[in-house]
């Protein structure tokens, strides 16, 4: 028996198009149903209850609105989702502390400098970045501050560094790459 066989997506005897709990076994699905299966199965049912009421052109739309729907179901549409979709969390910089004084240290902690992310059902390995350049820029000039490789599954760092003094007093700006930034208020 493939997945083909199986009628996802076909209205229950009543009418209803219900979701299945698991695939049957021996199908493609391995017995769980997942999040595109959901996907398939919303396209099929809204197609199939468009054409008993509406006709050819109205299952297309249906099919065609269904398929946005699947797309934003796919892609974590809409905050506050509690489904399986991707919101990969970027990069994350702090700076500690936030006012310090020409010459002196920082704490930099940076989370989630990883290769990819692991908060679908279908999750890719995940490896820490390696190599990160940390700059600090000020009025237009960039200077090397360090460099640091991110730690395990979550992709974290934290390295103390001490600010040139060739900087000026006034607002700088911290960056790990051109994927994350803080700012930094010299005094």
């Amino acid at each position: 028996m493939t997945s083909e066989d199986w009628p996802l997506g076909t209205p229950s005897r009543t009418g209803e198009c219900v979701e299945p709990a698991s695939f049957p076994p021996g199908t493609s699905g391995g017995g769980v149903v997942h999040e595109h299966d959901r996907v398939v199965l919303l396209m099929r049912c809204a197609s199939a209850a468009a054409m008993k009421t509406g006709g050819p052109q109205r299952a297309r739309l249906s099919l065609a609105a269904a398929t946005v729907a699947g797309v934003c179901l796919l892609s974590g549409c809409g905050s506050g989702s509690t489904g399986t979709s991707a919101s990969c969390v970027p990069p994350q910089l702090r700076v500690d502390p936030g006012t310090v004084r020409l010459g002196e240290a920082v704490q930099l902690h940076g989370t989630a400098f990883t290769d990819s992310c692991a908060d679908t059902s279908y999750p890719a390995p995940v490896h820490s970045l390696q190599g990160l350049t940390i700059t600090i820029e000020q009025a237009g000039r960039s200077q090397l501050l360090s460099r640091v490789d991110a730690q395990g599954t979550r992709g974290t760092f934290e390295v103390t560094v001490r600010l040139p003094l060739t900087l000026k007093k006034g607002p700088a700006t911290v960056r790990v790459g051109s994927t994350a930034a803080a700012p930094l208020q010299l005094v």
